[in-house]
């Protein structure tokens, strides 16, 4: 019986714990390679999207006090005179200054909402803070 161990279950088990170090360690691999290879684009993605969303609720926060039609018609010009310099063709400009104005409205009342969401936590987190037990 101890033969039987010692030349056929010990190899054998000797194997599979090997099998299964290897794939552990493939796949600790793979996964550090993954975080390596994908955190510059997700950092990139993450501050990208914050500029953005800085931007829009800086738009949004400027229609408030400037108003919501001048703030349209300046935005819309600005984003028609941007494409028609990158080669937009001329003879849809004024489909292309329509569809940038309801684009524009779109974008203020995005950036209302945004903002009135970041009130509504705010204020949850304020109250909670305060008044917590």
């Amino acid at each position: 019986m101890r033969l039987l161990g010692q030349y056929i279950f010990k190899p054998i088990l000797k194997f599979l714990i090997n099998g299964v170090k290897g794939v552990v360690m493939w796949t600790l691999r793979q996964i550090i390679m993954f975080i390596r290879f994908a955190l510059p684009h997700a950092i990139r993605l993450i501050l990208s999207a914050s500029w953005w969303t800085l931007k829009l609720l800086a738009l949004s926060v400027i229609s408030l006090f400037k108003g919501l039609v001048p703030t349209v018609e300046r935005l819309a010009e600005y984003w028609q005179a941007e494409a028609l310099a990158h080669g937009f063709p001329t003879l849809w400009e004024t489909q292309l200054y329509s569809t940038f104005r309801v684009l524009a409205v779109f974008t203020i009342v995005t950036g209302w909402a945004i903002l009135l969401f970041m009130a509504y936590v705010g204020a949850n987190i304020a109250t909670y803070l305060i008044f917590q037990p």
